[in-house]
């Protein structure tokens, strides 16, 4: 199956670099309304193009694959949070009994 991407190619440049750098966006970047001041972008021109994907490709076997990463980190913070409150609360209780 052919798929078309329609966006805009784009030239990005952060506050602290000295170059910027050509990117691809899927949005008008021009319509974005935030507020952010340390980045400038300025449209080259849009731009679409023709990929090739798989007719039965599925992507639920990656998004989950993320989703077990991501509940893998949120795990290990959790964890190191519950040590540090544990610590917190071991020091305080040592200094009550001397």
């Amino acid at each position: 199956m052919k798929t078309v991407i329609k966006g805009f190619i784009v030239h990005q440049q952060w506050a602290w670099e000295e170059k910027g750098e050509i990117t691809f966006r899927t949005y008008d970047p021009r319509l974005a309304t935030g507020k952010e001041t340390h980045r400038v972008v300025a449209v080259i021109q849009e731009h679409e193009f023709e990929v090739e994907t798989p007719d039965d490709f599925d992507p639920r076997p990656q998004q989950v694959q993320a989703l077990e990463k991501e509940m893998q980190k949120v795990r290990a913070d959790f964890a190191a949070r519950v040590t540090e409150i544990e610590r917190q609360i071991s020091t305080l209780t040592c200094l009550e009994a001397a």
